[in-house]
């Protein structure tokens, strides 16, 4: 996989197999990917960042598909037909349509997977598949690995820009949690410099320099005061700076709106907008 050196041997021969079958007949994947990956194939970010839950994960399917589809209109009115990376075995790569489903379980990188062609995306999933399982751990150096997550980072790299054109599309709103949460933990490496979101906010945050890993908690400057997980507590996840997506805390109510972190309810139960008898009596 590196152009400097052959870091092939018998185990990631066996790794490459199992990829190009996972590829090649669609029935073996999630038997194959179970066997690479397991059930908890990379650890969480760096940061402390609690996992997005499952009904956070169906907000993130649902977001990333109406983000892919303004950023291919986006792309289509330019003319675009092809996007540049900083891969030298892959300098580009093409525009091709295959959304994700509606019961599909996101990728790591939903607008990578949906806007461009499969083979591109394979090779996504072969540089994934070479730096994390168990099984090749052994036979990669840090340095080495180390250059496998700059590569794969490149993906990363190309999901950012892909949100800026479907923001350019009409798409109004932050990357959903999940998307910044999955792109900061597959695509990135606190140890390497790269591209990810601020897992907080959601913008673009670029690491130029190498520091120490703990020394890096995938949020940006601006982001940077306090504990990565201060989170109010009736918080669903965070949503744009200085903003959150927050339970309503009227009772008999478990609508989800976006508000700062005093917000208690959502605007169909705010306190202006209830009759006295309505109110919550406080103590």
């Amino acid at each position: 996989m590196a152009r400097t050196r052959d870091i092939r041997d018998e185990k990631t021969d066996v790794v490459q197999a199992l990829v190009d079958t996972a590829f090649n007949d669609a029935s073996q994947r999630p038997k194959i990917a179970r066997l690479l990956f397991g059930d908890h194939p990379v650890g969480p970010p760096t940061g402390n960042w609690p996992p997005p839950t499952i009904a956070g994960r169906d907000r993130a399917n649902s977001e990333s598909r109406a983000a892919a589809l303004a950023a291919r209109a986006r792309l289509r009115a330019l003319g675009t037909k092809h996007l540049y990376t900083t891969l030298h075995e892959l300098p580009q790569v093409r525009l091709a349509w295959h959304p994700l489903r509606a019961e599909q379980a996101i990728p790591p990188a939903p607008l990578v997977y949906s806007l461009i062609s499969f083979d591109d995306w394979r090779a996504l999933v072969t540089l994934a598949s070479y730096a994390f399982p168990s099984t090749v751990k052994k036979v990669f150096d840090e340095e080495i690995r180390r250059h496998l997550l700059r590569r794969l980072n490149a993906f990363a790299a190309l999901e950012v820009n892909l949100w800026w054109f479907a923001a350019n599309g009409g798409y109004a709103g932050p990357p959903p949690y999940a998307v910044r949460y999955d792109l900061a933990r597959w695509l990135w490496h606190p140890s390497i410099t790269g591209t990810i979101f601020c897992i907080r906010c959601g913008d673009e945050l670029r690491y130029e320099r190498r520091a120490r890993p703990e020394a890096r908690t995938a949020r940006c400057r601006r982001c940077s005061r306090g504990p990565a997980n201060d989170w109010p507590p009736h918080a669903v996840e965070p949503h744009c700076r200085g903003t959150w997506l927050l339970r309503c805390t009227h009772d008999g109510c478990s609508d989800i709106f976006v508000g700062r972190r005093q917000a208690q309810h959502c605007r169909r139960h705010r306190l202006n907008r209830l009759t006295s008898s309505m109110r919550r009596p406080t103590t």
